[in-house]
């Protein structure tokens, strides 16, 4: 008998995601209780958080710590807009999951691919996860350590987790640090979400790349199934691409900023001795990251499409009749023009792009600590 293949869509766990977080709608008679609660709950820590911040900004605060809840108020704002606008609730949105899902069934149906298929998607998922993990536990792991830290000082000298305003008593510290945390976590997963949407959608175009490659070295080939599945697949990209492009330029654009101004802010932690540093480089990794997903969504687009392109010419075409010969002409033609992600032809999406990132952001801090403001 054979063993059951275990093959799970990339974009299923984004897809919860996404709805737990109350971003996408569900469908009517599929959901679950708590999809409405979680959806107040998620509009409440938007508006909290964002009002939280402002109060604090007005508020009698030293001035490094205002730095701090600044880039908080940044990163709010960023989400709010994006989290208001139904930004992944939209029809085009909905038309590339249908078009991604349509894909990955026709994979499915495919018996030689099965095992290559799982391996993709199993390798795939664990990515997704991980990025995602990152993003959401940065808030309780910088609640443990700021509350470890405080239990070592006097009830005077203990700091809350974030920059913030509370609503609460200032008697009432361990209440003001659970209400922080929480809050951060939600906006964190909610951010992470956001952005690994982009790149769950490139994984998808890589893995069906990785097939058309296996069925163009296969001997014989389909042809024809690989001219159809070649076609689908560029048309995918190019939606990807009109989609995604103007959101990864801003996040490109914007984050090289945000990792200068919270790099300086470290560093200027770290020369004082001051225990929040710890707490702060967690939010470093974090605006290292999101540029990093961005540019690597591109970058593996360019590069499965430049393995495909080997792969076209490497088959056995010289064995072929002159008719299909002439057929995978058209097909080399297609395959040599590289795919990338770009906004406007101004710039690409890949990790060459990421590197000019954190060499401008190196740059800034430069300036910044000459400045020292």
């Amino acid at each position: 008998m054979e063993p059951k293949i275990d093959i799970m869509d990339p974009l299923q766990f984004l897809e919860k995601i996404l709805a737990w977080m109350g971003v996408v709608k569900i469908v009517e008679d599929r959901r679950p209780g708590y999809y409405m609660p979680m959806v107040v709950v998620q509009h409440m820590a938007n508006l909290y958080g964002w009002f939280a911040i402002i109060a604090y900004l007005m508020g009698d605060n030293p001035f490094l710590s205002k730095m701090d809840s600044m880039q908080y108020l940044i990163s709010m704002t960023h989400m709010v807009t994006k989290y208001y606008n139904l930004h992944y609730n939209s029809a085009p949105y909905r038309r590339l999951i249908a078009d991604a899902r349509h894909l990955w069934e026709e994979a499915k149906r495919r018996p030689r691919m099965k095992n290559l298929l799982a391996k993709l998607s199993q390798n795939a998922n664990k990515e997704i996860k991980m990025y995602f993990f990152i993003f959401a536990m940065v808030s309780p792991a910088s609640c443990l350590i700021t509350l470890i830290v405080n239990m070592m000082q006097e009830p005077e000298d203990r700091g809350k987790p974030f920059f913030v305003w509370d609503p609460v008593p200032e008697s009432w510290y361990w209440t003001s640090c659970f209400m922080e945390g929480i809050g951060m976590f939600i906006l964190l997963s909610l951010l992470g979400a956001m952005v690994l949407a982009c790149y769950a959608t490139c994984q998808q175009a890589a893995i069906q790349t990785r097939i058309l490659q296996e069925m163009l070295e296969e001997s014989p080939f389909d042809l024809r199934a690989c001219v159809i599945l070649h076609q689908k697949i560029l048309r995918y990209i190019e939606d990807i691409n009109n989609y995604f492009a103007g959101y990864m330029f801003v996040e490109t654009v914007f984050s090289s900023l945000q990792i200068a101004v919270r790099g300086y802010y470290t560093l200027k932690l770290l020369k004082e001795g001051d225990p929040k540093v710890i707490s702060s480089i967690f939010f470093l990794t974090l605006c290292l990251l999101s540029p990093l997903i961005v540019c690597l969504s591109g970058h593996i687009i360019t590069d499965s499409s430049e393995n495909l392109f080997r792969s076209a010419y490497n088959n056995a075409w010289y064995s072929a009749s002159p008719r299909e010969k002439s057929s995978l002409v058209i097909v080399l033609c297609q395959a040599s023009k590289i795919k990338r992600l770009n906004y406007k032809n101004l710039l690409d999406f890949n990790m060459e792009r990421y590197t000019m990132v954190v060499q401008g952001t190196y740059t800034y801090i430069t300036l910044l600590q000459g400045v020292d403001l």
